[in-house]
């Protein structure tokens, strides 16, 4: 084209430009729409030759046509220009924050005000493709999680075109559905992929790694992986010198205290709870400080400390609601320490309680089953009781290892290998060591399978 200027008000691009931001999303929108170039130079009050030329890159829209075609094709607070595209970013990620600090009433409102960007769709998948991932995670926050693996599932078929910030996004919400579908093997692929990207990329966004640390260091938790577990919560700096504690720092502290115990590091596990205990009643947090007291009776248990276990784990009953997923547990904890602790009559009575509460939560019903079946065991002395050895073999070790429990299933296999060694069942003895030696052979190759990922 000749350098010589003509009647265009447009703005003049440098010579051999390609198309402008908005220019590129303007040819996309009006050709998604049907509109031809001549019906939208009309718009502008301008020529077709003079939209040909935009779109090829030698001259940029002015404000006023930009506003022209935003009122004609009904998305006049879409960004569009290069500035507008920068700040409705920034505003979205704004809005993640929101969602993230579950300032839900907020949140939702901003969902609203952001969601006519999903009208750019068809011509740009940026920022509505950012707009879905976010929303997705706000489905997360509202317990939509049912809604949120459809709308994941959508968008499987862009994964080879996404960017890598898109990408990011899209495997840490795929990591967070299985989490808490408690698939964690699944989660935590997912959750290293997002860490791949952010390592491997300069990404144009800013996202805390500490969160996507902490959600990989929960994975192998509940794997069962504590050295692994460790790492990732070392790699998480120590609490901010603000002063103000954030309640997922306290979740931070809770995570690294369950994988100290299940290393045998019990001292360093009881200060950090004790700590936290503190910190949840400072922040008034229900929740931790119910689950912090759970985790120091679970520590008390494994120190034999029965009456302080069982101490911690009665406030911990206080704190969770009936119909929490937490409530049944920390039963069946609380009278496996009176057993353990040979208050036979007071456990007896405990179960007879405890079975009222299988019709309120079916989630660990068989946890609650198995009790009387424990006590039988403990305090038969040289009976052989096949019945609740049946059971606690075929069914609750079973159930606790399917629940990634292998610590408690390794104590009913120490249970039933001190009943066989009192009843003399040499051969149940046999296949018990070999039962306990295969949980541990299957922990140690988890563990290197882990290493690989």
């Amino acid at each position: 084209m000749s350098n010589t200027p003509n009647t265009y008000n447009g703005v003049r691009t440098e010579k051999a430009n390609k198309p402008s931001i908005e220019a590129q999303k303007i040819r996309a929108l009006r050709k998604a729409k049907g509109t031809t170039q001549v019906e939208l130079a009309e718009v502008i009050l301008s020529s077709s030759a003079s939209v040909s030329r935009v779109e090829l890159g030698d001259y940029t829209y002015n404000k006023e046509e930009i506003a022209a075609i935003k009122s004609h094709f009904g998305i006049t607070d879409m960004p569009l220009t290069e500035h507008e595209c920068e700040a409705f970013r920034n505003g979205l990620y704004f809005w993640r924050d929101h969602i993230r600090d579950k300032r839900m009433v907020e949140a939702r409102e901003m969902r609203d005000r952001f969601s006519p960007v999903l009208i750019l769709e068809p011509c740009d998948d940026d920022l509505p493709l950012l707009y879905r991932l976010f929303d997705i995670l706000l489905m997360f926050y509202e317990g939509g999680l049912d809604k949120a693996e459809q709308e994941l599932d959508k968008l499987e078929s862009k994964v080879d075109t996404m960017l890598p910030e898109h990408l990011y996004y899209f495997n840490t919400n795929k990591g967070s559905l299985l989490a808490l579908r408690k698939r964690f093997e699944n989660a935590l692929e997912f959750y290293l992929k997002a860490l791949h990207i952010f390592e491997n990329n300069k990404l144009p966004f800013q996202t805390n790694i500490n969160v996507l640390y902490y959600h990989i260091a929960h994975c192998y938790t509940s794997m069962e992986s504590p050295s692994h577990a460790i790492i990732f919560l070392g790699k998480i700096p120590e609490l901010s010198n603000s002063g103000k504690i954030a309640t997922y720092e306290i979740g931070i502290d809770i995570l690294r205290a369950i994988n100290f115990r299940m290393v045998g590091h019990f001292q360093e596990a009881e200060s950090l709870l004790k700590n936290c205990l503190l910190q949840a009643k400072g922040v008034q947090s229900k929740s931790y400080v119910g689950f912090t007291l759970f985790n120091l009776g679970m520590l008390y248990r494994c120190l034999g400390k029965w009456d302080e276990a069982i101490s911690h784990l009665d406030q911990a009953l206080d704190t969770f609601e009936m119909a929490s997923e937490y409530h049944l547990p920390v039963v069946y904890h609380r009278i496996c320490c009176l057993i353990e602790k040979r208050d036979f009559v007071k456990a007896e009575a405990e179960i007879e309680l405890s079975e009222a509460l299988c019709s309120q939560n079916q989630d660990h019903v068989i946890l609650i089953k198995s009790l009387p079946h424990i006590l039988n065991i403990s305090r038969r002395i040289s009976t052989y009781d096949g019945e609740s050895v049946d059971f606690i073999e075929n069914i609750t070790i079973p159930f606790l290892i399917k629940e990634c429990e292998s610590f408690e299933a390794v104590k009913c296999y120490e249970l039933l290998l001190h009943h066989f060694k009192r009843t003399k069942k040499k051969i149940k003895i046999l296949s018990t060591k070999a039962a306990i030696g295969d949980i541990y052979k299957k922990a140690f190759i988890h563990q290197e399978r882990r290493r690989e990922i």
